[in-house]
Formats: structure tokens, sequence, C-alpha cells
């Protein structure tokens, strides 16, 4: 259902150095990802949207930090936890 995280939130995302993602940050985009739901959608599907925006910032807060593997260490891992 993601409405999505538009360009300029990811913008003031890149500019955020240290601590933990701006709260007014994932507001607005809550904000703004809310009003594009249908009317119909349920408080689980806006719960859903707002975990999502507020994954998706920390992990382009992580990106932005360098805190970023392959994906050849991905599956590598992957496969570790599988044993």
């Amino acid at each position: 259902m993601s409405a999505g995280i538009s360009k300029d939130t990811t913008a003031e995302v890149t500019e955020i150095n240290s601590g933990e993602f701006s709260m007014t940050v994932l507001k607005e985009a809550s904000i703004e990802t809310i009003k594009k739901l249908p009317d119909s959608c349920s408080v689980d599907d806006i719960l859903y949207e707002i975990n999502f925006i507020a994954q998706v910032l920390e992990g382009l807060k992580d990106a932005e930090a360098g805190r970023v593997i392959t994906t050849e260490e991905l599956l590598k891992r992957v496969e570790e936890w599988a044993k």
C-alpha cells in the first residue's frame, strides 16, 4: 500500500548528520503519506505506513553514514543464520 516518501523528505534526511532521524521529518512524511491514503484504509494500514517510513528514514541515515553491506555479505549472513 505504501504511498511513498517524497524526494523532499529524502533530501531532508540526507541533511541529518548525527543522532536519530529528526522526529519532525518523520511526522511531516507521515502526515503527507496519511493524506494520500484512501479513506477506506484501516488504523493498521496507517500504522504500517508510519513504521515503513521510519524504517526507510533509518536506512537512509545508515547509508549516509556508510553503515551498509554488500549483497554478497548479506547472502553470506543469511546462509550462516540458516545453519
